[in-house]
């Protein structure tokens, strides 16, 4: 687990035994990883810093002659649901994340514009986990 030096320090040493934590800036980062999980991160950030973090997490995969190392990311893909309270809550989130961050939520077209080849899983709720193939 990557993440900033104040998170890092504040998890539990008991742990370890589940995976490795590592402080750092996802923006520059050199690990090896089989799979890199992003689980509501690139819709605080603007196209072009997605692109920088999605290279570096392309960088961190580990190729695999079984199963291909893979990028998954848990986000909101705007239009993905047909109920009305999800819609609701997507654009919510996204006049939120709007005001607060150079982010916004995205759907699959804007998504397709930083990856090709992918898969959109939509899951119960707002969000959907979009699996991406470096």
């Amino acid at each position: 687990m990557l993440d900033l030096p104040h998170v890092i320090n504040s998890i539990a040493s008991d742990h370890s035994d589940v995976a490795q934590f590592v402080a750092g800036d996802m923006m520059d980062f050199n690990l090896k990883a089989d799979a890199v999980l992003l689980k509501s991160v690139l819709h605080d950030w603007s196209d072009e810093d997605c692109i920088k973090i999605l290279k570096c997490c392309k960088e961190a995969i580990i190729p695999s002659k079984d199963a291909g190392g893979k990028i998954i990311i848990i986000d909101v893909v705007v239009g993905s649901s047909s109920e009305a309270i999800c819609q609701g809550t997507q654009h919510l989130v996204d006049l939120n994340i709007s005001v607060l961050t150079p982010g916004k939520e995205r759907d699959e077209e804007e998504w397709f514009k930083m990856f090709t080849k992918y898969k959109i899983s939509p899951v119960l709720g707002f969000r959907s986990i979009i699996k991406v193939f470096p």
